[in-house]
């Protein structure tokens, strides 16, 4: 899957003011990579949920009068130089940050390092030569996800070890598989999607045969920290949180949902853990979205985003989200853990409301 003309426009675009801004080719791959995963180089989108807009989702105030002052938050140029200067603070202040660390710190949209990371292997190695100062300039050679993962240059702190690179083609091409299993590419799309897939596969070294994890590999828990972004405990929505709302008490009570017109196992099973707004949400169980998707309602009790997870036992309900995780939608398969999306608030009160079909609501 290659960018297409207008994304290598915007590539070259972040790739140029970063270079000329002083930072080092990893580190402007990284800033493309970044804009890749929260705009798809699309630098006329909006975020539905947050109002968020541009190639970085300019949302706070000082970014956007920066933007809007240098040509407003949908200009290129504009909305990546209003930025631009947090990420080269960034990168002095922590020169050996790992790849997508300085994105998670400084976009602060509750998304992980891997999130903002994940798009390396997807835009390429090369960008061409360096335009003069503040010229936008096509990307030269932008490799699709069939590129094989080029080598590691050892002379660039931050760069990608080869291993990295080559789980994150893996993981591009596993959600491709996921897009296409749901239908939202053409026939033809698909047919080259999975050409890429199998090119990118293709490419990457024979993986050994599984191993017990002893305690003397890097990968066994006890020696591999756990990401600060990771989901929590399998079959829990939220990693930390207070609960403040318990079932069928208060505004979970039946006769106060009778009067309100909502009895229903919805509002009555279900539990309100306090979490700061912008908390992630994950998938208590492996299941399907239902049909119960999207706006709430018009404010107060009845704000933010909701779903609806269909596991093969039980039913589960959220309510005051405030943004879904990409790729969450009606039909979409989950698997428990995945990220869902992040939590809001309702009558003033920042928390998630989860209910159970059957049995008491997870907590």
């Amino acid at each position: 899957m290659a960018l297409s003309r207008s994304q290598q426009q915007m590539a070259g675009t972040i790739y140029s003011i970063a270079r000329s801004k002083g930072l080092n080719d990893a580190r402007a791959r990284e800033m493309v990579a970044a804009s890749y995963a929260e705009s798809g180089l699309n630098p006329s989108i909006r975020n539905k949920s947050s109002g968020a807009t541009g190639l970085f989702q300019l949302l706070s105030s000082g970014y956007v009068n920066r933007a809007n002052q240098l040509g407003g938050v949908t200009n290129p140029r504009a909305n990546t130089l209003a930025i631009v200067g947090d990420y080269a603070n960034y990168w002095k202040a922590h020169p050996n940050a790992a790849p997508g660390e300085a994105a998670r710190d400084v976009e602060r949209s509750g998304e992980g390092a891997g999130f903002y990371s994940a798009p390396l292997g997807l835009i390429g190695d090369k960008f061409g030569a360096v335009p003069a100062a503040g010229a936008a300039a096509p990307v030269a050679g932008a490799a699709g996800l069939g590129a094989r993962p080029p080598a590691v240059d050892q002379g660039e702190q931050g760069a990608l070890t080869q291993a990295k690179r080559e789980s994150e083609i893996r993981q591009m091409a596993i959600q491709n598989l996921h897009d296409i299993a749901m239908g939202e590419h053409s026939p033809e799309d698909a047919i080259q999607r999975i050409g890429n897939f199998v090119t990118a596969i293709h490419s990457l070294p024979m993986p050994q045969a599984p191993q017990a994890a002893q305690p003397t590999d890097p990968m066994h828990p006890q020696n591999h920290p756990p990401d600060p972004g990771a989901a929590p405990t399998a079959g829990m929505p939220v990693e930390h949180g207070k609960v403040i709302g318990t079932p069928y008490q208060g505004t979970h009570a039946v006769a106060f949902n009778k009067a309100g017109g909502s009895d229903n196992w919805e509002s009555e099973n279900a539990n309100d853990i306090a979490v700061p707004v912008g908390t992630p949400i994950y998938a208590v169980s492996n299941g399907t979205i239902g049909s119960q998707f999207g706006s709430l309602g018009t404010g107060g009790r009845f704000a933010g985003l909701r779903l609806h997870l269909v596991g093969a036992k039980n039913e589960w309900y959220y309510a005051h989200l405030s943004k879904f995780a990409p790729g969450i939608k009606p039909g979409t398969r989950v698997r428990a853990g995945e990220l869902l999306g992040y939590s809001g608030e309702a009558n003033g009160v920042a928390h998630l409301h989860i209910a159970s079909k059957e049995g008491h609501p997870p907590t």
